[in-house]
């Protein structure tokens, strides 16, 4: 049967009455927690009709449960994060406090002690897991088997088996290969790889009308990408079955270099051999998807590959580009220090000359002194 939602309890708090008949007033307080003031019910009751009233559905109303002391104590308690969501319930006459786990299966089993608190719970949905009974009903050679979920995974060899509902009879599941994914998964790989063709074609172009480049025109590095990746997908494979070539399955290799998929030959040689396609292309180490995934980690992995070393080598003739550039501000800051002082000092020498011409400017010839006779 499928498993029931997580386990839930609901709790209403509870007060102390005095005997019927008496004549003491009726009180709630707290002992020993702090419940009835969490509520907002701890006080005395008011005369009503000739009857002692506490209203806690006041407290608890549907307009005003978000101001309450209840939807304070379940805020409180989703923010401990414990793996427990608490929420408040009106029933129509007053509000619960609703605790579920986050988590279904008979592991997840909710236990509560309330301890000296007023409150008192109940279970409302008990924590259980799925069973599946997997095998003869009638011989009983059948198998028992549990999920916290309703879904089963293992169960079946290669089969995953989602509940949606009890049954008293056995249900039937039939199993069958199916080329579906197998031919998504390999048209995605042809279109990723032609998307990569048309990135390099664009980065490595050389239009002789404007004598412009692409960014990558003549590297090495975008030479070996195109050269590596596709001599994998030329290349013989051997130890791997009946298939050998990519070729055989239906991949080919165009004349501009981009990747063709013959669906129809891919599909006839997953059912011709759904065995051999698996162990050509998924072979740990040796098939096809392992060689060319280790080729790609040559090419461009994160570390010691081909794109990250020259990576790391144009950023380090970025940093000694950098510090250059840094040194030659250095030095073009002293140079012009030393070109004002040199101005500075220059038109100290001019505002001198200039005050020794106005002083030759200034000098008046003195007459000759005229003779004496006696």
């Amino acid at each position: 049967m499928p498993a029931s939602p997580p386990s839930a309890s609901s709790s209403t708090p509870s007060t102390k009455r005095p005997p019927p008949g008496g004549l003491g007033k009726l009180t709630v307080k707290d002992l020993n927690a702090t419940a009835a003031a969490d509520l907002k019910i701890a006080g005395e009751a008011k005369l009503v009709g000739g009857k002692q009233v506490i209203n806690g559905a006041g407290a608890f109303s549907s307009t005003a449960a978000a101001q309450t002391g209840l939807a304070a104590l379940a805020a409180h308690i989703n923010g401990l994060n414990a793996g427990v969501t608490a929420s408040t319930v009106f029933d129509g006459q007053q509000h619960r406090l609703s605790l579920a786990v986050n988590h279904s299966g008979g592991a997840n089993e909710l236990l509560i002690d309330s301890g000296d608190s007023a409150l008192a719970f109940d279970e409302v949905a008990r924590a259980q897991d799925a069973v599946l009974l997997y095998g003869n009903l009638s011989g009983g050679g059948g198998v028992l088997v549990s999920s916290s979920t309703n879904t089963f995974e293992g169960a079946v060899g290669g089969v995953n088996l989602t509940l949606a509902d009890t049954s008293a009879t056995p249900i039937t599941v039939t199993v069958q290969q199916t080329d579906a994914e197998l031919v998504k998964t390999v048209e995605e790989v042809v279109d990723a790889y032609n998307a990569l063709r048309t990135d390099l074609g664009k980065l490595t172009a050389f239009d002789a009308a404007t004598a412009t480049t692409g960014l990558l025109f003549g590297t090495s590095e975008a030479l070996q990408v195109d050269t590596r990746l596709a001599r994998s997908l030329t290349d013989r494979y051997f130890a791997l079955g009946s298939f050998e070539s990519l070729a055989q399955i239906g991949l080919t290799v165009a004349a501009d270099g981009t990747l063709e998929l013959n669906k129809a030959k891919l599909q006839s040689a997953f059912n011709a051999d759904p065995q051999g396609v698996q162990k050509f292309l998924a072979t740990p180490t040796t098939g096809v998807v392992a060689k060319i995934s280790a080729v790609v980690d040559r090419l461009a992995g994160a570390k010691d590959s081909m794109l990250s070393a020259s990576t790391e080598s144009l950023q380090a003739t970025i940093n000694a580009n950098e510090s250059r550039l840094e040194r030659f501000d250095v030095s073009l800051e002293k140079q012009q220090e030393r070109l004002l002082l040199q101005f500075y000092q220059l038109e100290s020498i001019l505002a001198k000359l200039q005050q020794s011409q106005t002083a030759l400017n200034a000098l008046q010839p003195i007459a000759p002194l005229g003779g004496v006779t006696a």
